[in-house]
């Protein structure tokens, strides 16, 4: 697996960048750990042969190995603690994308979500972090246990997360 970090000129401070390679799909894949203010990473990723669609995040190859390339990308979330002891996550499961219809799924929460929701719940323990789930917005947060408030640390992410995830609008802070 590849790795590197970069400045960022977006809405974000900097972005953890890994590439791997799933020998089922054969496909390389990126993912993103994009870092924010709050030590808070979103994590993403897109199979990098669409790297180029506007919807690389919510198109899905249907070729299996989705629980593979979702503990692969968990696995960054250790990475990361490594040099961000109290770093916290969040991540969005994106609508799905039809290439037939050109249509994206159109529910709350989404089939990502709930894949991403019950992985989480499944590998992720609850020492390290305590878990948030937002299912009208398809998004679930990790807060880090290190931070002295978690409550008020988990809200603070909710409202920065706001002006870059639409879907989060709807969440009560």
């Amino acid at each position: 697996r590849d790795v590197c970090r970069e400045k960022d000129r977006g809405g974000h401070l900097s972005t953890f960048i890994y590439k791997f390679h799933s020998p089922v799909t054969r496909y390389r894949y990126i993912l993103r750990a994009e870092e924010y203010e709050c030590e808070t990473f979103a994590i993403k990723f897109y199979c990098q042969k669409h790297s180029n669609h506007d919807y690389k995040y919510s198109i899905t190859t249907n070729k299996g190995d989705i629980g593979n390339i979702l503990v692969t990308c968990l696995s960054a979330i250790q990475r990361i603690l490594h040099i961000c002891p109290n770093a916290s996550f969040a991540f969005v499961g994106a609508p799905s994308y039809d290439k037939k219809s050109k249509k994206l799924e159109n529910r709350n929460p989404t089939q990502r979500f709930n894949i991403y929701r019950y992985i989480a719940s499944k590998l992720i323990g609850r020492v390290t972090f305590e878990h948030f789930e937002y299912e009208l917005a398809s998004s679930y947060s990790l807060i880090n246990r290190n931070c002295a408030n978690i409550e008020v640390k988990e809200r603070m992410i909710v409202n920065m997360f706001r002006f870059t995830y639409p879907s989060l609008r709807e969440v009560q802070a």
